[in-house]
């Protein structure tokens, strides 16, 4: 997230790229993508390589989008299972006479 925020990730991705670094998270590619990337972006000639860098952005923007919206998901899916599972123990106690303190 904090690399789609940033005002030179576009910058950072490309320096990555020429310079071949090997370590972290550059432009919002981790080394492991930046090699895999890495002979599709040296093929490409000077002119065509921002217009890659271009395309990587967006994708990595996307799959940024993707993990949050998956991320809220998830949450989301986390607080009506412990609603149920605390409106299913309120109602076992009820059953039993006891408040949520376990007191008659």
């Amino acid at each position: 997230m904090i690399c789609s925020q940033c005002p030179v990730q576009r910058e950072c991705m490309t320096a990555s790229f020429d310079q071949q670094e090997e370590f972290g998270v550059w432009g919002g590619l981790t080394s492991w993508k930046r090699v895999d990337l890495l002979h599709k972006y040296r093929k490409k000639t000077y002119s065509d390589r921002p217009g890659f860098i271009d395309r990587l952005l967006q994708q990595v923007d996307t799959d940024i989008a993707d993990r949050v919206a998956h991320q809220e998901e998830v949450n989301d899916r986390r607080l009506e299972r412990n609603a149920r599972n605390n409106q299913r123990i309120r109602d076992e106690l009820k059953s039993r006479g006891l408040n949520s303190r376990g007191k008659k």
